[in-house]
């Protein structure tokens, strides 16, 4: 199957994890909760999957490279969900902070030409520069709807939302009501 197809079935797959995501945090569930129990499902699915070949990987003369590369990695996984989940818990609609995110896109391409020698036209840089320019254009609008309610325009206050299901050492969350 091409690359271009795996893309397409990631990203309706993620609709469904972002907005499952908003809906747990808007009854009151940590983003730490959300990814402890989902990231516990995907080590029980994958290691299903993958059992029959982990004894290809740790006996290889490249494991250690393996087990250095993929801890660096999930560091860096850890710490993206971790602050990606509390940006679409806190944003008033989840795709303004999964579009910001994917202003990765811009490092991403530059870096893999250098590192991996990747392709690269200036065409697609055009197109990854439009794609920024609309990441702007919803920052943009986002900090006019905040100065307008800095104005009364439209008046928010924060209410302390009831705990049962928070962990003793996270705080009450906390939600905008007009």
């Amino acid at each position: 199957m091409p690359w271009y197809v795996y893309s397409i079935l990631s990203s309706l797959s993620f609709v469904g994890l972002y907005l499952c995501i908003k809906w747990l945090t808007t009854k009151g569930f940590a983003p730490k909760q959300i990814l402890l129990f989902m990231v516990g499902f995907a080590l029980i699915g994958f290691l299903g999957v993958s059992a029959p070949y982990l004894h290809g990987i740790v006996n290889s003369d490249k494991f250690f490279s393996f087990l250095g590369a993929v801890t660096f990695a999930g560091v860096f996984s850890s710490i993206g969900h971790w602050a990606d989940f509390e940006a679409i818990g806190r944003a008033p609609n989840p795709g303004y902070a999964t579009s910001i995110r994917n202003a990765s896109i811009l490092p991403v391409t530059l870096l893999s030409v250098i590192v991996f020698d990747s392709p690269f036209q200036l065409i697609r840089l055009v197109g990854i520069l439009l794609i920024l320019i609309g990441i702007m254009a919803l920052l943009i609008e986002r900090k006019t709807e905040s100065k307008e309610a800095e104005n009364g325009q439209q008046a928010l206050t924060l209410t302390e939302t009831d705990p049962p299901l928070l962990a003793d050492n996270d705080p009450p969350a906390l939600v905008l009501t007009n």
